[in-house]
């Protein structure tokens, strides 16, 4: 755990400094991959998580693909509940920890609320970098696998992992257009927009945007995709 804060404090540091995603220098990308293998090694640690029922102290083991009752999620040790939604924001843990502190909620509904509240209170700085934490779609670290499990599952599931010589070119061309512009990586939450077609869309118009304005899209996509971790950490999808 010690060396995922390590290697996460050294990625933020990066992103301070204006660079993005890994893309720029060997050594950027040296520690996204090492600090990656983390995430994934702390993610199969938690296959299964610890429930504590209050009224008689017994504790269980409720597989993560199980799903996870109302009831379960607000008995959850606060550790387990840090583990578990830890990276429902891409690489970016302290959203589990505020939204920790608000137990129990009254629904799932509720609890994603919280979440997309933590994002929108935010201040620039730090959602810039959120926004700088964000893979490139189609990118590098997509083609030596070695994004976390939620971006490799969702980039998959439009097919970014397997386009064409051309296709690929365009949207490697868009996405450094994007970069170039406005300092971070164009997030969208690809499972919304389910085709390939539709990602190349969004970059072309999006990227006529206004500074301020693209931040404030960003994030929104941002809160979109934490919606859909939690729905699916908790089997509601």
């Amino acid at each position: 755990m010690q060396a995922a804060r390590h290697l996460n404090r050294e990625r933020r540091k990066s992103v301070k400094d204006g660079t993005s995603s890994g893309e720029q220098v060997s050594g950027e990308l040296y520690l996204e991959i090492e600090r990656i293998k983390s995430v994934k090694r702390i993610h199969k640690k938690c296959a299964c998580t610890l429930v504590v029922n209050a009224s008689n102290n017994v504790s269980i083991l409720v597989p993560r693909r199980t799903k996870l009752t109302l009831e379960q999620l607000n008995a959850l040790p606060v550790s387990e509940f840090h583990k578990t939604f830890e990276n429902v924001v891409e690489c970016w843990p302290e959203a589990a920890i505020f939204c920790s502190a608000m137990l129990p909620f009254k629904s799932f509904e509720a609890m994603i609320v919280t979440f997309e509240n933590y994002l929108h209170r935010l201040s620039t700085e730090n959602k810039l970098r959120i926004l700088r934490l964000h893979p490139d779609l189609a990118g590098r670290l997509l083609d030596v696998q070695q994004l976390t499990e939620e971006s490799s599952y969702e980039q998959s599931s439009v097919g970014l992992d397997k386009l064409t010589p051309e296709d690929k070119r365009k949207i490697t061309a868009l996405n450094e257009e994007y970069k170039l512009k406005f300092g971070f990586p164009f997030v969208v939450c690809v499972r919304e927009a389910s085709k390939f077609e539709a990602i190349l869309r969004g970059i072309t118009e999006r990227v006529n945007n206004r500074p301020e304005q693209e931040l404030e899209t960003g994030i929104n996509e941002v809160k979109k995709i934490c919606r859909l971790r939690i729905l699916q950490l908790v089997n509601q999808l």
